[in-house]
């Protein structure tokens, strides 16, 4: 069993709940459009939505890149509008913060232009009638956060973009 470390706030995957998570996700990129800040997907969620069609069953989290400020104030403010809680926030290489809703983790990976993979552009992944933004070229981006993407394994991310 994964310890609390790995599911803190009480969370599951998001495999679990795929009717929940699609509904998270598509509002995060609702509000992120509306307060005009870029994000795509990545790590994780990239992977299983590219490569799998769907969530990686033991993946804990749906994560996103912003390229914004740390921390960003507009982005915070109305995700706590949304009804999300605010969890930790890591500095360091990750930079990113956790935000929960309905039992699942959305975890923001903060970016300034030009430190993310490629961030001027972006490649579309179709996932259920709908596209989200994801790192190009993807194939690329994904070899460099894991040793053979295209295997399903347990490896951890080893890249931080």
């Amino acid at each position: 069993m994964k310890s609390s470390i790995c599911f803190p706030y009480g969370i599951v995957c998001p495999s679990t709940q795929p009717k929940i998570a699609d509904a998270i996700l598509d509002e995060f990129f609702i509000i992120a459009r509306e307060l005009n800040i870029r994000a795509c997907i990545a790590f994780g969620l990239c992977l299983g939505l590219y490569r799998d069609g769907g969530y990686i069953k033991e993946d804990n989290d749906l994560d996103v890149v912003v390229i914004a400020p740390v921390g960003d104030e507009r982005l915070t403010k109305a995700l706590k509008e949304h009804g999300f809680g605010v969890g930790a926030y890591h500095s360091g290489q990750g930079r990113n913060t956790h935000f929960y809703r309905n039992k699942i983790l959305l975890d923001v990976f903060w970016r300034q232009m030009g430190e993310f993979f490629m961030p001027m552009k972006y490649d579309m992944i179709d996932y259920n009638g709908k596209q989200y933004p994801a790192p190009t070229p993807i194939e690329e981006y994904l070899s460099k956060c894991y040793t053979n993407w295209k295997i399903p394994s347990d490896e951890m991310t080893k890249y931080y973009g």
